[in-house]
């Protein structure tokens, strides 16, 4: 065997720089109507609100020396014979706000990530001789429905800004 030499004379291998990379971010950040979100800001921002209020309430509750702890919940009117519920609900290291409204035809339960709000899930139920039965689900991990999410908007709005308190204004 040959041994084989390599000929590099026609290369320059100085050419080849490291300090053509310089990095720089020259795009722009999107406003807040371009992000992609399910939830309207309004209503992400009072479920902010809803899930420091709960806290707060809870707190206030483990400092009581009533013995009693049962979990905070509203019952509100709505229009046209609505009745909302808003409590809390604990699934092992998950916190969520669990919003039922209900009138005369059916009962809507929306089940709602306190710390992402966009996570939600939706069941539409009837009363039934026998129980209850599910007219329509729907999980916004997997699914997207624009009616629902802006129905779900609608009401997080409704309701509940009569449960929290009013934002003190900085004099």
């Amino acid at each position: 065997m040959q041994p084989v030499s390599l000929n590099f004379t026609n290369t320059n291998l100085n050419s080849y720089k490291l300090n053509n990379y310089n990095t720089s971010f020259k795009g722009r950040y999107p406003s807040r109507d371009e992000l992609v979100t399910i939830m309207p800001f309004k209503a992400r921002k009072l479920v902010k609100r809803m899930d420091q209020f709960f806290e707060d309430n809870w707190n206030d509750i483990t400092k009581s020396d009533s013995g009693f702890s049962n979990l905070p919940f509203y019952t509100l009117p709505g229009k046209n014979k609505e009745v909302a519920t808003i409590k809390t609900v604990y699934q092992g290291h998950n916190k969520y706000i669990l919003l039922e409204v209900t009138n005369d035809k059916y009962t809507e339960k929306i089940l709602i990530n306190r710390k992402n709000p966009d996570l939600f899930r939706f069941e539409r139920t009837v009363d039934t001789d026998y129980g209850s039965a599910t007219l329509k689900s729907f999980n916004s991990e997997h699914q997207r429905n624009e009616d629902i999410e802006t129905r779900v908007g609608e009401y997080i709005e409704q309701y509940f800004p009569k449960v929290l308190p009013r934002p003190k204004s900085s004099q």
